[in-house]
């Protein structure tokens, strides 16, 4: 129990960069190497085809017959 006692009477310091022989100009976003041109979020696809079959042989015979069907394999 006192090392509870302890832990809640402890202070934790605080550090800044003030603390640190850090250049600022080097850290952070100002200081990455890495420039983001552009972001985008892509635009979702519809359709597909859910397969929902007893066994995973079945699903998986079903699936090669759609795909050559539509001449992917």
């Amino acid at each position: 129990m006192k090392s509870k006692m302890a832990a809640n009477r402890a202070e934790i310091p605080t550090l800044t960069s003030a603390d640190f022989a850090i250049d600022v100009e080097k850290i952070g976003l100002k200081g990455s190497p890495t420039k983001v041109r552009k972001t985008f979020v892509p635009q979702r696809k519809k359709g597909g085809v859910k397969l929902q079959e007893e066994t995973g042989e079945i699903a998986a015979a079903k699936l090669t017959s759609l795909l050559s069907d539509a001449g992917v394999i």
